[in-house]
């Protein structure tokens, strides 16, 4: 091969390189097993479908609702606190645990504030977003999400705290 040829060998193969290390950015929630890289850093419907289904499984486990006065027991939602960056809609959360709870019999969900029931219990909550992690071109994100059951005496009787972490890869070149 002549110099020309082995320029333009060497040219094509860069660009090759250039073009496959240059990623587009991506985010994933972390698995119990492991991180994925996915497109998306923010939580969305399915984190909190997960998220939910996690937090009932983990009240009806607990038996707490069993020992309520009437049965089922009367579940008022108190404040849902959104301490992250963005913009959340707490009520998607909240929907899923109340239907959940709805569908297994252990609860209702009193929509009047207790105005018009003898309430059982109370949620109450928060979401937060601790300080992101950076290492090179990853970041973790990850949301807390932190939820207490009240009894009518003002005792805290069930308490769950869950976690969705998401990695986020920035796009660039790996040479």
């Amino acid at each position: 091969m002549n110099k020309t040829n082995i320029g333009l060998c060497l040219a094509l193969v860069a660009g090759a390189c250039l073009i496959t290390g240059c990623a587009t950015s991506g985010t994933t929630t972390v698995p119990p097993n492991g991180p994925v890289i996915i497109n998306d850093k923010n939580l969305d419907i399915q984190d909190f479908a997960l998220k939910g289904e996690e937090m009932v499984t983990s009240l009806v486990e607990s038996s707490v609702l069993d020992k309520s006065a009437q049965h089922p027991a009367v579940v008022a939602i108190g404040r849902i606190v959104n301490n992250t960056g963005q913009f959340i809609d707490t009520d998607l959360l909240m929907k899923k645990i109340r239907v959940n709870l709805s569908k297994n019999g252990k609860a209702v969900t009193d929509t009047t504030g207790g105005v018009l029931n003898t309430v059982d219990f109370t949620f109450s909550g928060k979401i937060i977003q601790p300080p992101n992690a950076i290492e090179g071109r990853k970041t973790q994100r990850s949301y807390v999400f932190q939820l207490s059951l009240t009894d009518n005496k003002g005792l805290a009787v069930w308490e769950e705290e869950k976690i969705v972490t998401k990695i986020t890869k920035r796009g660039g070149v790996d040479l």
